[in-house]
C-alpha cells in the first residue's frame, strides 16, 4: 500500500496498479484505527460480523477492491505495451497515423473448362463457389477482370514416358509374357548400353509394372570365367538375349593339342559362319562370348587305311578334311583345355525383349509431352495449371511446342515434385479473388446541414485485395447523386469541394463510410436516397483447398467446368492485436518510404498472408549480384506480391528480392510434473496455448523468427511460469535430449512446430 507501488518499471507487460484485493484493503482500514486522528474511533474494538461500524468499513473494502481492479485494466489500456483489448490498441496507434490492416481476401488461379472451337471473354465480376471445407461454410470468387478463354487450351494430358526395367548390372529386367526361357540355358545379352555378355537364365517369374501390366522377370546370372569381356561390341536400346540355333566342335582326330588362345580349328566347314558373328565358346559350364574376326578354310591330314604295295611295303592313305577356322576377338579366358571340351555356338535368334512399362510418374526432369490430339489454340497460353492423380497441384509459366506436343519451358512456383500419371494440365488460368458483389446498395440521404456523416455497409467484412503491385486496396465504389466519389486514407490536404470519403472498420468488421464537412472534403449534396454503394464482402485467412472450387454461381455459355489445382492463398484476417503493438510504431517509422533494413521488414511484414519476416543483405544467384533478400514465412504464390510491396517503397534502384523462409521440421517433447492440487488437462492446455498459440505462443511463427536461435532457458521459463506447473522433467527434440543452451535453424530457415513438426505434452501431440 506504499507510493512505490505506483511507480512501476518500464518495459513492463503488466501494470501494478490493484494495489490489494478486499482482504488487504480491510487489514489495512482496521489497523490505521489506532492512528493519530482518529478520535472516538480509536477506542472501537467490535470486530463481529453483525456490527453496523464493521459493515459499513467492509462495504468500502468491497468499493475499494472494485476500484483498484478497474484501476488497473484502465491503466492497461492507456499503453501499447499493456493494452489487452484490439479497440485500445487501434486507437493508440490511430495517434501516429497507423491504421491497422482490415481483413483481406484470398486470390486463385482458376482452370476454365470451355466447350467448342471460338474463344470466349469471360466478364470480369464472373462468380464462382467452393464447397465447405475445415468447417467454414462455401466462399464466393469472383474475376478481377475481363478474361479471354480459349477452348483448345482448355486441358490436356501427359504422355506417360517409359521406364528402364533392368537392373544396373544387366542382371535383371522385365520381359512381356510370351517369352519360352528355360532355367539353366546360356543366352547372349546386349543392349542398355553395355557390352555382349554370355549369361546363364537364372529364373524367370511373374511381376507387375509400374504400369499395372503383368511382364515377367528375367533374372540372370554371370556364367564367364572372372567376368571376362572378350566381346568388343556394345549395343545401346532395350535389353534383349539371343539363344544359339547351332553348334560346332573342335578338330580333336589325331591331335593332344591344348587349346590356349581364340584361333579355333572346328571340326567341319561351316560356311554360315561369317566375321563380325557372334559366337558363344563353351567350356564345361563356363561360358564366353566372341566376335568372329575372321575366317578361313583350310584341310586336316587324316588316316584312312593302309595297304601292302608291291615291295611287300605297308603304305599308310590319308585324305584331306575340309575345316573351318576361326579368329575370335578378345583374350582367352579358359586357361588350357583339350579340344574335346570345347564347344561353339553360333546363329543367334531373339527370345526375349526387355518391356518397358509406362512409368507410374512424370519425373523432375522428364519432358513434358501432350498426348494427341493436339491442337494449337489461337493464342498460346503462358500460365498453366498441372494436377496430377494424387490431387498435387502446381501453378507454372510455360511455352508449348505445338508441332512436337511438347511444353518446351515450364516454370513452376517452388520445385517441381514427381506427379502421379495421369497428369492434366490446364491452359485457360484466370485470376480471381475472395468477395461476393453487392451490386447497388442504398446507404442513406444525403443532408448539406451535416458534417462529416457516416453510413454503415450492410454486408460485413468488406473485401479488400491486393493488387499486382502489392497495394491493398477496396472494392467499394460510392456514388452520390449518380457521381462516382474516391477513396481517400483521411481528409488532411481534401479542399472544401473534394468529392472524397474515408474509410474506417471497426473491431466487429463492420465497416462505415464518412464523408467531409465542406472544409476538409465536400459535404454530401441534400437529397433521398441519392448515397449509394457497390462492393464485395467475404475475406480472411480461410482459404478453399485444392480441389474445392468447381461451381458456377450462374451458368455461362460455352464454359463446361471450373477447376483450382491449387489452393486459393494470400487470404489474412484483421491484423491481430499483438501485431498491432509490434508493426504500428514500426510503421510509423517509415514515414511513407523505406530506406533501412528495418524499414523493409516492417514494410513486407505488413503483407496480407505473411506471418514473419527476416530483411537481410544477400547473394542472389538469379539477379547474381547482392540484394536486399526478404525472407517470410508464408505460401509461394505470395513471393511476388511481396516483393512488389517492398519495391514500391524503395527508390527504384534498390535490388530487393523475396523468398519463402526453409521450414525445419521440429517436434518437442516436455514432460512436465503438475502439482497435486491442479487437475493435469487445464494446466497442459495452458502450456500448450502459452506455447503454441497462433500469433501470442512463444513457438509460433510469428514470434520464433527467421533464423533466430531457440533458447532452452526461455523455453524453460515460459513453462515453469504457468500456474500449476511443479517442475520440466524432460525436454526432447526431434527425439534427442535439448541440452544445448540454444538451438539454431541456420540462415532463411525456422522451426516449424505447426504444419510438420508437434509439440507434445506429456506424449500427447496436437496432431494426435
Amino acid at each position: 500500500m506504499s507510493e512505490e507501488g505506483f511507480t512501476p518499471a518500464a518495459g513492463q507487460e503488466s501494470i501494478p496498479r490493484q494495489l490489494a484485493t478486499f482482504a488487504g484493503f480491510r487489514q489495512a482500514m482496521l489497523e490505521a484505527l489506532a492512528g493519530p486522528g482518529m478520535g472516538a474511533l480509536v477506542g472501537w474494538r467490535a470486530r463481529e460480523g453483525e456490527d453496523l461500524g464493521l459493515m459499513l468499513l467492509e462495504m468500502g473494502a468491497y468499493v475499494f477492491d472494485v476500484l483498484a481492479f478497474y484501476d488497473e485494466v484502465i491503466a492497461h489500456e492507456t499503453y501499447l505495451r499493456t493494452a489487452r483489448q484490439r479497440s485500445s490498441l487501434r486507437k493508440l496507434v490511430g495517434l501516429l497515423g497507423y491504421r491497422p490492416r482490415p481483413a483481406v481476401a484470398a486470390s486463385v488461379r482458376l482452370a476454365i473448362l470451355a466447350d467448342g472451337r471460338q474463344p470466349l471473354v469471360l466478364p470480369r465480376g464472373m462468380a464462382f463457389r467452393s464447397g465447405g471445407f475445415d468447417g467454414q461454410p462455401p466462399q464466393v470468387f469472383e474475376l478481377d477482370e475481363d478474361s479471354r478463354v480459349e477452348p483448345l487450351a482448355s486441358r490436356w494430358r501427359l504422355e506417360s514416358q517409359p521406364a528402364s526395367s533392368h537392373s544396373a548390372d544387366r542382371q535383371s529386367f522385365l520381359a512381356r509374357q510370351g517369352v519360352r526361357l528355360v532355367s539353366g540355358e546360356r543366352v547372349l545379352c546386349l543392349g542398355a548400353g553395355g557390352p555382349r555378355v554370355a549369361r546363364r537364365v537364372q529364373a524367370v517369374t511373374p511381376e507387375q509394372g509400374e504400369d499395372g501390366g503383368q511382364y515377367l522377370r528375367v533374372t540372370l546370372t554371370d556364367p564367364t570365367p572372372g567376368g571376362a569381356k572378350s566381346h568388343p561390341a556394345s549395343d545401346a536400346g532395350p535389353l534383349r538375349l539371343l539363344r544359339p540355333e547351332q553348334a560346332a566342335g573342335l578338330w580333336t582326330l589325331q591331335t593332344d593339342t591344348h587349346v590356349t588362345s581364340t584361333t579355333l580349328t572346328l571340326n567341319t566347314v561351316y560356311r554360315q559362319l561369317q566375321p563380325g558373328d557372334d559366337v558363344f565358346v563353351t567350356v564345361g559350364v563356363q561360358t564366353a562370348a566372341f566376335q568372329v574376326s575372321s575366317v578361313t578354310e583350310s584341310s586336316k591330314s587324316i588316316s584312312v587305311g593302309s595297304s601292302t604295295n608291291s615291295d611287300g611295303k605297308t603304305v599308310f592313305h590319308t585324305a584331306e578334311v575340309p575345316v573351318t577356322v576361326l579368329k575370335l576377338s578378345g583374350t582367352w579366358p579358359f586357361g588350357s583345355v583339350l579340344p574335346g571340351k570345347v564347344g561353339v555356338h553360333f546363329g543367334f535368334s531373339e527370345v526375349a525383349h526387355e518391356a518397358s512399362p509406362l512409368r507410374s510418374t512424370v519425373g523432375v526432369t522428364d519432358p513434358l509431352v501432350l498426348q494427341p490430339p493436339v491442337e494449337k489454340p489461337g493464342v498460346e497460353p503462358s500460365r498453366v495449371l498441372v494436377r496430377d492423380a494424387d490431387g498435387r497441384g502446381l501453378a507454372a509459366r510455360a511455352s508449348f511446342d505445338f508441332r512436337q506436343r511438347r511444353i518446351s519451358t515450364f516454370l513452376p512456383e517452388g520445385e517441381r515434385p514427381p506427379l502421379r500419371v495421369p497428369v492434366e494440365v490446364y491452359g485457360n488460368v484466370v485470376d480471381a479473388s475472395r468477395g461476393e458483389t453487392v451490386p447497388l446498395e442504398v446507404l442513406g440521404s444525403g443532408n448539406a446541414s451535416v458534417p462529416h456523416p457516416s453510413f454503415k455497409l450492410q454486408k460485413k467484412p468488406l473485401t479488400w485485395r491486393v493488387t499486382k503491385d502489392g497495394k491493398l486496396v477496396s472494392t467499394l465504389q460510392v456514388w452520390v447523386g449518380g457521381i462516382l466519389w474516391q477513396e481517400v486514407p483521411s481528409f488532411f490536404g481534401q479542399g472544401p469541394d473534394a468529392r472524397v470519403y474515408v474509410l474506417r472498420t471497426d473491431d466487429e468488421e463492420q465497416t462505415f463510410v464518412t464523408f467531409g464537412d465542406g472544409q476538409h472534403g465536400a459535404r454530401l449534396p441534400t437529397g433521398v436516397d441519392n448515397v449509394v454503394a457497390s462492393y464485395r464482402f467475404g475475406a480472411g485467412a480461410a482459404s478453399p483447398p485444392a480441389g474445392s472450387i468447381h461451381q458456377l454461381v450462374q451458368p455461362v455459355p460455352g464454359v463446361l467446368a471450373v477447376k483450382n489445382p491449387v489452393a486459393a492463398a494470400g487470404g489474412a484476417d484483421a491484423l491481430p492485436a499483438a501485431l498491432i503493438r509490434q508493426y504500428g510504431p514500426r510503421s510509423a517509422l517509415v514515414l511513407g518510404r523505406a530506406v533501412s533494413i528495418a524499414d523493409m521488414e516492417a514494410v513486407a511484414a505488413d503483407s496480407p498472408g505473411v506471418r514473419a519476416v527476416r530483411a537481410d543483405w544477400d547473394w542472389s544467384p538469379g539477379m547474381q549480384r547482392a540484394v536486399v533478400l526478404i525472407r517470410y514465412i508464408g505460401p509461394e504464390s505470395l513471393r511476388d506480391a511481396v516483393r512488389a510491396r517492398v519495391r514500391g517503397m524503395c527508390e527504384p534502384s534498390t535490388p530487393v528480392d523475396a523468398v519463402p523462409a526453409t521450414a525445419r521440421k521440429a517436434v518437442l517433447a516436455l514432460e512436465l510434473e503438475v502439482a497435486p492440487r491442479y487437475q493435469v488437462a487445464p494446466v497442459l492446455a495452458e502450456v500448450r496455448r502459452v506455447l503454441a498459440e497462433p500469433v501470442e505462443g512463444l513457438l509460433s511463427p510469428e514470434r520464433i523468427g527467421i533464423g533466430v536461435p531457440l533458447y532452452r532457458s526461455r523455453l524453460l521459463a515460459a513453462v515453469v511460469a504457468v500456474e500449476g506447473v511443479s517442475k520440466v522433467t524432460a525436454v526432447t527434440w526431434n527425439d534427442k535430449p535439448f541440452s544445448q543452451f540454444a538451438l539454431s535453424p541456420g540462415t532463411g530457415s525456422y522451426f516449424d512446430l505447426e504444419e510438420q513438426g508437434d509439440l507434445v505434452l506429456n506424449g500427447r501431440g496436437h496432431h494426435g
